[in-house]
């Protein structure tokens, strides 16, 4: 996997779906996407029913990000969007179930 930033393991990404309770069809946000690899993770627990909304403020790192969800996925992931910028700035009124800040 390419990389930019640093890449979340298995066992860390474990940890953090567990801890976090991330389940399937769950509408997450995630702030500090890296390389993509705690993303990959997260869209396949929450699913295509599912929703993730990441924030990266550094576009080098959304791009190397967008590229491996999509390489490992093979394809664009339905329920994945990604925004450059600060969450803080970008944040909408959406309900979400989880807050996952990287």
């Amino acid at each position: 996997m390419p990389r930019g930033a640093a890449v979340v393991y298995p066992k860390d990404a474990g940890q953090i779906l567990a801890f976090a309770d991330i389940f399937p069809g769950a509408r997450v946000v995630e702030a500090g996407v890296g390389s993509g690899s705690l993303s990959t993770f997260l869209l396949r627990a929450i699913g295509e029913q599912g929703m993730l909304h990441s924030y990266e403020r550094r576009e080098d790192f959304a791009e190397i990000a967008q590229q491996n969800v999509e390489r490992y996925f093979g394809s664009p992931h339905p329920a994945w969007q990604l925004t450059v910028g600060d969450l803080q700035d970008n944040l909408s009124d959406t309900d979400v179930d989880r807050v996952v800040l990287d």
